[in-house]
């Protein structure tokens, strides 16, 4: 590949960079993202990820350009039927039954389906960034490009591949995409920072922790507060126990308030983040950690620094330049070396389901099955690898099998615990299945079934293999089925 392109998809916004191999590190982003007009126009690194579909339902806009069209529309009283979309990739976290039936809802409460509304916003960042680079280098293709898409590290599974199949549906080749996990694309990118920010010792070598903070405030304010509220903004500003002046509307679009004022507001929350960081660093396993890395857009306010430093005794804080592009520039980094995780940690226990030989310490006397001239147990949990278990990027887990009929069918399944017994346990989820056929020419007691595990990866690989055949096939998610 000539080049690697990273894309970060985010709750409110979104960007991209990227880096040509012979010089990888020299990692651009996109300077052109613009919002608004006349003496107010704003130049940001980054763009909302808001959508805004035609009245026909055909894709119009994205990012700013979405929002101020859509403002437009709304100031002229010419919206109707226009949908616009904000915070759409939320319905991605925590979302245990999680299909690409799943909607959301448009500025207006109005749902939609919310599968083509990730394929539109990766397709536009595509398209973006193609025109980007070609006006640097004469002769680069499509083909030339290798892509990384960021999700959250706190992601399910099938989050994860929701993001992979609206990327491929945005066409984009399966081959040359790899998906990245944020915290440590934001710690891929830290470890480059060496002596040079704000005093800050080396990190290389040591155990730090990555605190990672967006927090914006709507581009619509104004618009939310008229559509949930009787009562308009001045009114509702006047009515507040505040010290007078403190908030001044500046515009339809604008408030002028008192910077204490502001601070207020966010004190909250921030002394709850600080109370959770302490206690993380108070765990045993935390002792040797003394670096705090702090990255996001909220994380570049002097404000949440100061408070940190003063409440957080015995680290040192790292606060990267334009910590908001952390993520972006080290999933950069990680396409072209993706082997600079070596390891990961489990958030599962994975494997199938099947039979097992008979232990009678841990299996049930009325489950034993004679099979085989042995004692088996029907609908055990076969585990391939535990939770919290400590992983090679490239590792995997081979079992071998003799299929019994024309057709092999695996279960994956997953759990929070470490020592499952059964599949059938409460907190046992199904994951996905595997289907594969086996040759009807070939005796079955001389053909072999692999069923492989790819651990390390951000990305849970299952795939059957016959080695008599040379046939695979690789997990279908069953939410997706």
């Amino acid at each position: 590949m000539l080049l690697v392109a990273a894309f970060d998809f985010g709750t409110t916004y979104s960007g991209y960079a990227f880096s040509f191999r012979d010089d990888p590190n020299k990692i651009q982003t996109n300077q052109s993202w613009y919002a608004g007009g006349g003496a107010s126009r704003l130049v940001s690194l980054k763009t909302p990820t808001s959508v805004l579909l035609t009245p026909e339902g055909e894709f119009d806009k994205f990012g700013f350009e979405a929002e101020d069209k859509y403002a437009t529309l709304a100031e002229d009283n010419e919206h109707h039927g226009w949908r616009l979309f904000r915070r759409f990739k939320m319905v991605l976290h925590n979302n245990t039954h999680l299909t690409k039936d799943v909607t959301v809802e448009d500025f207006c409460g109005k749902r939609m389906t919310a599968f083509p509304l990730f394929v539109m916003s990766i397709k536009y960042l595509r398209d973006h960034l193609l025109k980007a680079v070609t006006t640097q280098k004469i002769g680069i293709e499509e083909t030339d490009i290798s892509y990384v898409l960021t999700v959250p590290g706190i992601w399910d599974d099938n989050a994860k591949r929701f993001m992979r199949d609206a990327a491929v549906a945005a066409a984009i080749d399966p081959a040359r995409l790899k998906l990245a996990l944020e915290p440590e694309c934001a710690s891929i990118w830290c470890e480059t920072l060496g002596t040079d920010v704000r005093g800050a010792v080396a990190i290389a070598g040591s155990q730090y922790m990555v605190v990672d903070l967006g927090v914006c405030l709507s581009v619509s304010l104004r618009d939310l507060a008229d559509k949930h509220f009787k009562h308009s903004v001045e009114e509702r500003i006047a009515a507040m126990d505040i010290q007078e002046n403190s908030i001044t509307p500046k515009g339809k679009d604008k408030l002028k308030i008192v910077g204490t004022l502001i601070q207020s507001w966010f004190k909250g929350s921030i002394d709850l983040l600080i109370q959770h960081i302490k206690s993380l660093l108070a765990e045993a396993k935390m002792e040797h950690v003394h670096t705090i890395i702090l990255v996001g857009g909220f994380g570049e306010s002097p404000f949440v620094q100061e408070r940190m430093r003063n409440k957080i005794a015995g680290v040192t804080l790292i606060v990267p330049q334009e910590a908001g592009l952390a993520v972006l520039r080290g999933a950069v980094r990680f396409g072209h070396n993706p082997s600079i995780v070596s390891s990961r940690i489990m958030k599962y226990t994975y494997g199938l389901r099947g039979y097992d030989t008979f232990d009678e310490k841990k299996h049930a006397n009325e489950k034993k099955i004679w099979m085989n001239e042995r004692w088996v147990v029907s609908e055990c949990f076969i585990v391939f690898v535990r939770v919290n278990e400590e992983v090679r990027i490239d590792q995997q887990q081979t079992k071998t099998s003799i299929p019994t009929r024309e057709t092999s069918h695996i279960s994956v399944y997953r759990t929070t615990h470490e020592n499952p017994v059964y599949a059938t346990d409460l907190g046992c989820e199904l994951l996905g299945t595997v289907e594969l056929e086996n040759s009807t020419d070939i005796p079955f007691q001389q053909q072999i079934t692999e069923t492989l595990f790819m651990l390390g990866d951000t990305e849970l690989l299952v795939k059957l293999r016959n080695t008599a055949t040379g046939k695979e096939a690789y997990m279908l998610f069953e939410c997706f089925k």
